[in-house]
């Protein structure tokens, strides 16, 4: 029966605390990347498909325009170089169009990935866009994000067992008194 170790046992348990502080800081830390990863995965899907109705729409009035001219020049009033300038932007309207319907099923897949569900899923978005200003004290959010991060939790765990390894070999220094009895 060991009755004194130099401070060994102490500064074991303390090391073996803030391993155990500093895992679940850690595991803090990742809950949060997912959720992080979750919003923005969802917000990027949500960005993507307003950005396919902007396509539609710009396609749709450049293609008026197209039929418009179309007719402007056979009354003779525009050029025929107008009518491919305004061919030219529908063809990079329609091109964006692709552009965009790619990207959408690409937020589609990577949200369906972060879910963890199957990748041809449809998925159908609740939520719509819209701008609300509010104002923060920059400083005081930086504060308490600092003050709140489970990274530097992490950290300032593993320092302290760092801290501790030391002790632990400093307790080699003394002497070490163990009783045993029959």
């Amino acid at each position: 029966q060991p009755l004194f170790t130099g401070f060994a046992l102490k500064t074991r348990r303390a090391i073996s605390h803030s391993s155990w502080e500093a895992s679940k800081k850690d595991r803090t830390a990742v809950e949060l990347d997912v959720i992080y990863h979750t919003k923005q995965a969802y917000y990027n899907l949500l960005k993507a498909r307003e950005f396919v109705k902007i396509c539609k729409e710009s396609v749709s009035q450049m293609e008026a325009h197209v039929a418009d001219l179309k007719n402007l020049l056979r009354v003779g009033i525009v050029s025929e170089n107008d009518l491919l300038a305004a061919q030219v932007h529908l063809s990079e309207a329609r091109l964006m169009k692709i552009r965009a319907d790619n990207g959408e099923r690409l937020s589609e897949i990577q949200f369906c990935n972060i879910l963890g569900i199957p990748l041809t899923t449809v998925i159908e978005l609740k939520t719509t866009l819209e701008y609300v200003s509010r104002d923060f004290d920059l400083e005081a959010m930086i504060q308490h994000s600092l003050n709140r991060c489970p990274e530097i939790q992490s950290m300032e765990e593993k320092l302290e067992m760092a801290r501790k390894a030391v002790q632990l070999a400093k307790s080699e220094r003394y002497p070490q008194l163990v009783a045993v009895y029959n």
